[in-house]
């Protein structure tokens, strides 16, 4: 167990209790949840085996449920996330990502998503491996991370602030660039597609609709950086 482990899991389960326990419907979702469910609309969840690692309040789970997968699962170092995640998926696991192995078989995922558990590990070896494994050669992953060099952290640097990336979240031990992650797929023979979404141009570290439409020209300056995963 690494050292830090029960701060990580007692904060994600203070935030999971406090979060409402309702439905989420998507009415009106922002750039980047739009990019998430274009992608996975495009590859198809309908009778596929998906996960999602780090379901947290389980609104992933609720969009993947309705639309019918064969198979539904979600994992979680908070046990208050499990406790959700229990209620629809076919199976779930509580686990350190840095260290424990997923109970699943190689090759029997069609989709797996992961976002903001990445930047929580110290080291991402056993994760991706265990990604890699547990995932069929032409599925579709997909994963997001903060940008540690977005345009409002550049900003709040300037003026001697911690960058939005760590004054969101004190948990926050990876710190990326699109170069990072790049290398780090990289050692795992896996090859990131960056998807653009959105710069807030809202400097507090508040959620903010205040944000600019992303493109491959600007996507370096995103508050995150979400992208799919191709495996050789």
């Amino acid at each position: 167990m690494i050292d830090d482990k029960p701060i990580v899991e007692d904060q994600f389960d203070n935030i999971i209790k406090k979060n409402d326990q309702g439905i989420y419907k998507f009415l009106n979702p922002g750039r980047r949840d739009r990019q998430i469910i274009r992608s996975l609309n495009n590859f198809g969840i309908t009778g596929k085996r998906c996960m999602d690692i780090g379901s947290g309040t389980g609104r992933w789970l609720q969009y993947f449920k309705r639309n019918n997968p064969k198979f539904l699962a979600g994992m979680d170092i908070s046990q208050e996330a499990i406790n959700r995640a229990n209620k629809l998926c076919n199976k779930t696991q509580k686990i350190n990502l840095e260290s424990d192995s997923f109970d699943f078989p190689d090759n029997f995922f069609d989709i797996i998503i992961s976002h903001g558990v990445m930047d929580h590990l110290r080291d991402p070896s056993n994760y991706l491996m265990e990604i890699k494994r547990v995932s069929k050669k032409n599925s579709l992953i997909q994963i997001s991370v903060e940008n540690f060099v977005s345009l409002l952290s550049r900003i709040r640097m300037v003026f001697g602030m911690f960058p939005r990336a760590i004054s969101l979240d004190p948990t926050h031990v990876g710190w990326y660039r699109k170069k990072e992650v790049i290398h780090l797929l990289q050692k795992f023979e896996l090859k990131p597609v960056f998807l653009p979404t959105s710069i807030s141009l809202n400097p507090t570290p508040i959620a903010s609709r205040l944000r600019i439409p992303s493109n491959k020209l600007i996507s370096r300056f995103e508050d995150q950086l979400l992208f799919t995963v191709e495996r050789k």
